[in-house]
């Protein structure tokens, strides 16, 4: 993969739609100062997702789209386009070619694309993750780069190195999966609380469960009896009707025979009327019938017409397609004899080309003996210039080694002057060296002693500040866990109002009647709300309370009877359970009707004065309350029931009760975290506490800070003590150093001085030797000079035929040229005429398909026409049937209208008969009526009984009848009906929806049982998932930092030319989160870290560290902006140089001012601009460059 292509359009100051093409190796971007230069690397980074406008150099990112000019108007989007060669699918995606795009409007709006579709940013991210490219990646080095990374914090510099390690995505999917971890977390919380809440409601909804069982077994019982008791009195009325239904059947039958005289006459009148109307729809149906021929007939001929027509149409479509055939014949013989000239001319054209192709060959072959000729003699030329070359400089070194062997013998003689001068002077400077040692010797006792006290006092000072950051560090945890406890119980109670504003834990009526009210303002002044939102218990009350109004916790409170009727009314329209409603108008507090009881051992208060509520529901509280009193036990309880004669009900703190009469019930009760009364209570708690937290976690945390700072003084110190300790070894070093350079000294003088002796003798000696060198080097330049004039003449006579030879290769080379624009044009011809040769056959072609196309279409409408003729015939013949029918149906409707008129007199006869009959049956129909009156009473007794059996109990009389008989005598089964109504009576208010609504509590409990089960497994296994990453993450961290930081020792012993560097991690116990840092020693310096180095040593250890980095992980491509200017020019050509040898691997776009690296770029860019502000873009290829100038030397040469 490579970058082959980047598009700029409006972005910055490239105005106009700008291409720059990258091949591979290095490419250098240069211009002025301002031109815009670094504007291509800004464009690569933003089109690779770059959200920051400050790092692209401006303040917004409108800030990136052209501006405008004093020539140029303001441009309203910018667009960068990237494109990418991906032969070798090195990014994830299946496309030879990726093309990213961004797109920014002057409005604010912005697009991705990648291959001209729409995508997310996050797309482009994922993209390039793990591939060294992107907008933060160690691919792209622009200005000021090489500073961040060598300045940033050492764990902010670790992005590059995981970017090589390819560990990017792991991180990327560790932060979705601990973010997923954190989500499902929250979730169990959640169902955790609605679980505890569920628990809550349990155990009060499985009472009123059971409650309601016995109320409906019962209900049930009464049924039984009831049933029966109906279905008897049904009997009874049921006799009394029959008697006189009898009575009037007697009648009946005297009515009955003149009825049967009437009705036979009737009869006859209704056979008749039926043949009647049997005669009419026949006529009907003859006429429609007759309607239905004539609208055929009309069809038949309408068809033979268009028949006719068609047939014309055919016959002169076949005329014209025998036509257009024989014209398409003729224009194929044409085109076919158009192709055999054009074949024959295009062999002719071939041979021609073919003999200018081997005269142009042969020429070559001529033209490249000659060069070789040239280049053998211009060799051969040169050897014998260099020949010359070396008798001049063998003539000027033996000048110079006589002139120096002359220059020696003075310098000899001066020499023996100073070392006598120089022995006298190192004998005075061994003495005061041994005087300087001992003075050394006592300053380095006296820093000893001031360290050893440096020292003492340091390990003190650490330890009260290992003491004060364990104190702090305990304040801190202790904060961290208040924040945790401040966070949970804000949960809580965001979880708590949650359940509040839903409803959670009210029954299904009570619910929907309280979310209509708030859904409906009208409702809100007639609804008041469920009791528990119109009271306020105590916290000690609360069980005693709760258990005292059990269900009536959950009634409804409303203005009058009116709202509570349509209330019940909208339960039963939406089927949506029951609830129970106290209309303020109805409902009235009792008076209490026992002994006061204040003063009693273990008596807390009557139940209605230990609550507080509004003034206006006094009456609902007292008629709820009034009869209940909180005792602090069961024991207590027992002894004030007693007292008071069991009249009231006695509850306890911990729920345990009497009822009126002396049932007592009691127990253990499970405890969840709220119920709907005490959940009121929490939340108000939960508010309390919360702002109690936040007081003192402002209060901890001004503590902290003030902990903090004192640390921090303390750390202050103990660097200042660190320093001073620091400062001192260095004085030791530094004086300890000293004393054996003295050392060192007087050893070394006291050798010169030796040497000096010896030097003086060897001197001496010299002298002779050189006065005999003087001599042998003025006989050997006189053989030299006379060597030279016989090169120089033979040097010139080859010049001369070497000049002739490059003429008569330069006619050649001019004969060739014209051979091949000759051939060229042949080419070209031969071309054309191919080309005209295959549009003809192709022509041919498809005269060839029109004509087996209009051969086909003539073949069938000649089927056509045969097929018409016999549809004609067809027509013919169903015409003469329809007119023979069409007479026939004619006949047939006269004679059913003369049958029609015979019928219609002999029913009037009929008619006349039957009005006299009914006038003697009215006689009998008024005896009739009055036992009618009788049965009537008792029909109504009897369907009052059945009334009420189908709308109380909803059976029928013969289903009562069969499944309730009477079992008992009805003097036994009336008082025992009486006492089973009093005993549903005594069970007092009952819900029961409490059994469905318990069952699906109940169900909901356990789904979230499991669901609580599973997301404890979810939670498991993402923390399996972010382990593993975590263990691969550290593997491929610890791997890919080991090879780039021995790639990094070895490149900057290299770019520096000795020294040596090492890449340290701050914290090697965590690996994930360590720090990186970086420590570099120069050539002649000690190690030190990078803040210590120069600009340019600084700059050359970034360069280093980003070639190690690409040794280990290289990238497709990289964009280095103007990274190398703060070194010098030897560093520059050192920088070139591994810039060169890396480019065989990586593609380079290198923004540079520096000449050194220009000169290793394939390609230059120049950026310049013009006075519009508008950046243009210009290029050069360095090889073409090159070969140019050479191509002007040899021309000038000739």
């Amino acid at each position: 993969m490579f970058l082959k292509r980047l598009e700029i359009r409006g972005f910055k100051s490239f105005a106009d739609k700008t291409e720059l093409e990258f091949p591979q190796g290095i490419t250098a971007v240069v211009g002025p100062n301002g031109s815009g230069k670094s504007n291509i690397s800004d464009a690569v980074r933003w089109v690779l997702g770059e959200q920051s406008a400050k790092s692209l150099r401006g303040q917004k990112m409108e800030d990136i789209i052209f501006a405008g000019s004093d020539s140029r108007k303001p441009i309203n989007f910018a667009e960068v386009t990237l494109v990418l060669d991906n032969e070798q699918q090195a990014l994830p995606i299946d496309y030879s070619e990726v093309a990213v795009t961004r797109k920014v409007y002057r409005s604010g709006e912005s697009e991705y694309l990648l291959n001209n579709q729409t995508c997310r940013l996050k797309d482009i991210h994922e993209l390039f993750m793990d591939t060294g490219l992107g907008k933060e990646a160690y691919s792209i080095i622009g200005q000021g780069r090489i500073e961040e990374v060598l300045s940033s914090k050492s764990e902010e510099r670790r992005g590059i190195f995981e970017e090589a390690a390819g560990i990017v995505k792991f991180k990327s999917r560790k932060r979705e999966a601990e973010k997923k971890l954190e989500e499902t977390e929250l979730n169990l919380v959640r169902v955790h609380d609605v679980m505890m809440e569920l628990e809550d409601q349990i155990e009060p909804l499985k009472e009123a469960s059971e409650k309601a069982e016995k109320f409906l077994q019962l209900r049930a019982e009464l049924k039984q009896l009831d049933i029966a008791l109906h279905a008897h009195q049904i009997e009874v009325f049921d006799q009394e009707w029959k008697q006189f239904t009898k009575e009037k059947e007697i009648l009946e039958e005297q009515l009955s025979s003149i009825s049967i005289s009437s009705q036979s006459r009737e009869a006859e009148c209704t056979q008749l009327k039926w043949n009647l109307s049997k005669c009419e729809q026949l006529l009907d149906q003859y006429q429609s019938t007759y309607t239905d021929i004539s609208t055929q007939l009309e069809k038949t001929i309408g068809d033979k017409k268009v028949l006719i027509e068609r047939k014309q149409n055919i016959d002169t479509n076949i005329q014209q397609f025998t036509s257009e055939s024989e014209q398409l014949q003729f224009s194929y013989d044409i085109k076919l004899q158009q192709i055999q000239e054009n074949e024959a001319y295009i062999a002719q054209t071939k041979q021609q080309y073919k003999q200018k192709k081997s005269e142009l060959e042969l020429q070559l072959h001529v033209l490249k003996n000659q060069e070789n000729d040239v280049i053998s003699k211009d060799a051969l030329l040169e050897k014998m210039k260099s020949d010359i070359i070396d008798n001049l400089q063998k003539q000027a070194t033996n000048r110079n080694e006589s002139k120096y062997a002359e220059q020696a013998n003075e310098k000899i003689r001066v020499k023996v002057e100073q070392l006598q001068q120089q022995s006298r002077h190192l004998k005075q400077q061994i003495e005061e060296l041994n005087k300087q040692q001992k003075s050394f010797q006592e300053q380095l006792h006296n820093v000893t002693a001031s360290m050893a006290t440096a020292k003492e006092q340091y390990s003190k000072q650490k330890s009260t500040l290992e003491t004060a950051q364990a104190a702090y560090q305990v304040s801190l945890d202790e904060y961290q866990q208040n924040v945790q406890l401040f966070h949970r119980k804000k949960d809580r109670q965001k979880l708590l109002n949650e359940m509040e504003n839903e409803y959670a834990g009210y029954f299904q009526g009570t619910k929907e009647i309280l979310q209509t009210k708030d859904r409906d303002k009208a409702l809100q002044r007639d609804i008041k709300g469920a009791v528990v939102d119109l009271i306020k218990v105590p916290q000690p009350y609360e069980t005693a309370i709760e258990t005292a109004l059990g269900n009536a916790l959950q009634h409804i409170v409303v203005s009058d009877e009116v709202t509570a009727q349509k209330c019940i009314q909208l339960l039963k329209s939406k089927a949506r359970g029951r609830a129970t409603f106290l209309p303020l108008t109805i409902i009235k507090g009792t008076q209490r009707t026992y002994p006061e009881c204040h003063g009693l051992d273990g008596f807390v208060g009557y139940a209605a004065e230990l609550i507080s509520y509004d003034s206006m529901f006094q009456g609902i509280i007292h008629n709820l309350l009034g009869n209940v009193m909180i005792t602090k036990d069961i024991k207590a309880a027992t002894e004030i029931a007693k007292k008071i004669g069991f009249k009231c009900r006695v509850v306890t703190l911990d729920g345990d009760y009497i009822n009126p009469g002396g049932a007592m019930t009691g127990g253990a009760q499970q405890k969840g975290t709220s119920s709907l009364m005490s959940r009121k209570n929490e939340i108000t708690q939960l508010q309390t506490e919360l702002s109690d937290l936040k007081i003192r976690l402002t209060e901890a945390e001004l503590e902290n800070n003030s902990k903090k700072t004192h640390i921090e003084n303390q750390q202050r110190e103990l660097a200042t003590l660190l320093n001073q300790i620091d400062e001192l070894r260095h004085q030791e070093i530094g004086f300890h150093a000293e004393a054996q350079k003295l050392t060192q000294e007087i050893q070394h003088r006291t050798e010169n001085l030796s040497i000096c002796m010896e030097e003086n003798q060897l001197h001496q000696a010299d002298v002779i030797t050189n006065e005999n060198k003087i001599a042998e080097i003025d006989q050997l330049l006189s053989q030299l000079i006379q060597e030279h004039q016989t090169l120089e003449l033979d040097l010139q006579q080859h010049q001369k035929k070497l000049m002739v030879e490059l003429s008569q290769k330069e006619t050649m080379s001019t004969s060739i040229t014209e051979l091949r624009i000759d051939l060229a044009k042949f080419e070209e011809q031969l071309n054309t005429l191919q080309d005209n040769h295959k549009r003809n056959q192709e022509e041919l072609q498809e005269l060839f398909i029109r004509k087996s196309k209009i051969a086909n279409s003539h073949s069938d409408l000649v089927h056509q026409f045969g097929t018409i003729d016999t549809e004609m015939d067809r027509l013919d013949q169903m015409t003469e049937h329809l007119l023979r029918e069409k007479t026939r149906l004619e006949q047939m409707i006269q004679d059913e209208r003369v049958g029609r008129k015979r019928l219609q007199d002999h029913v009037n006869e009929l008619e006349a008969t039957i009005a006299n009959l009914l006038e003697q049956s009215k006689a009998y129909d008024k005896q009739i009526h009055q036992l009618d009156l009788k049965a009537n009473r008792c029909d109504v007794e009897l369907n009052n009984a059945l009334r009420q059996l189908e709308e109380e109990y909803e059976i029928s009389y013969e289903k009562a009848k069969k499944d309730y008989p009477l079992q008992e005598e009805l003097s036994v089964m009336k008082p025992k009906i009486k006492g089973l109504k009093d005993k549903i009576h005594a069970l007092g208010e009952v819900n029961t929806g409490a059994i469905e609504e318990y069952q699906r509590v109940y169900e909901r409990y356990h789904f979230l049982k499991y669901q609580k089960e599973d997301l404890q497994e979810a939670i498991n296994k993402i923390y399996d998932v972010i382990q593993e990453m975590n263990v691969e993450m550290e593997r491929r961290f610890i791997e890919s930092f080991k090879l780039i930081k021995d790639n990094f020792s070895d490149v900057f012993q290299k770019m520096f030319g000795g020294g040596r560097a090492s890449l340290q991690l701050s914290d090697p116990s965590n690996i994930l989160n360590t720090g990186i840092e970086i420590f570099a020693e120069p050539p002649g310096k000690k190690l030190q870290h990078l803040s210590l180095l120069s600009g340019g040593e600084r700059a050359l250890t970034a360069i280093a560290l980003l070639f190690a980095i690409l040794r280990v992980s290289p990238v497709p491509f990289c964009i280095l902006d103007e990274v190398e200017a703060a070194l010098d020019e030897a560093n520059v050509s050192r920088f070139a140089n591994y810039l060169r040898k890396f480019s065989e691997h990586t593609q380079f776009i290198v923004v540079t001012h520096r000449k050194g690296t220009m000169e290793a770029a394939d390609i230059l860019y120049g950026v310049t601009m013009e006075g519009s502000g508008v950046s243009k873009m210009i290029s050069v290829k360095l090889e073409d460059a090159v070969k140019m100038n050479l191509t002007g030397e040899q021309v000038e040469a000739s």
